[in-house]
């Protein structure tokens, strides 16, 4: 493990502390400095303060958790409004992680739902909720990205 020069950016290499090989750029033009760095992240593996990525959060587990946390505490009528929507959000992105819900799969969903006759009104309704339910996810800690869109339909960001 060490330090290795990649186009102009000096890399590292090193085993974290749960025992997976790492790579990643010290962001150092310098020799020195990237073995500076190397030496700092080697310090924080051993003393066990390297950052964890979070795991990613399939999106049929945080319904589940939007229900029990938000929607049953903040909506009376959750069980003929947020339970319906979720359930119909359930069927088409189940699998997905939340990182991986983009504009074109949105746009998939609201093309299929018009197929199967559902009115624009209602699909508005159910949109409604996923954007709500991605700004709890935000709030909470279990999103940290954004959903980019083309000008029309469907945004959030943080």
């Amino acid at each position: 493990m060490g330090i290795y020069l990649r186009g102009k950016t000096y890399w590292m290499s090193y085993i974290s502390s749960e025992g997976v090989h790492k790579r990643e750029t010290t962001k150092c033009k310098s020799r020195t400095d990237a073995q500076a760095e190397y030496h700092r992240r080697k310090v924080e593996v051993a003393e066990g303060k390297e950052k964890q990525k979070s795991k990613l959060m399939r999106f049929e587990d945080f319904a589940d958790k939007y229900l029990e946390k938000y929607s049953m505490v903040e909506n009376r009528a959750w069980k003929k409004s947020d339970y319906v929507y979720i359930n119909s959000l359930k069927k088409y992105f189940s699998g997905y992680p939340l990182s991986k819900i983009t504009h074109d799969a949105i746009l998939g969903f609201r093309a299929k739902k018009k197929k199967e006759g559902t009115k624009e009104g209602g699909i508005n309704r159910i949109l409604a909720c996923l954007k709500s339910m991605f700004n709890r996810a935000i709030e909470w800690g279990d999103f940290n990205g954004f959903i980019r869109t083309k000008g029309e339909g469907f945004a959030i960001r943080h």
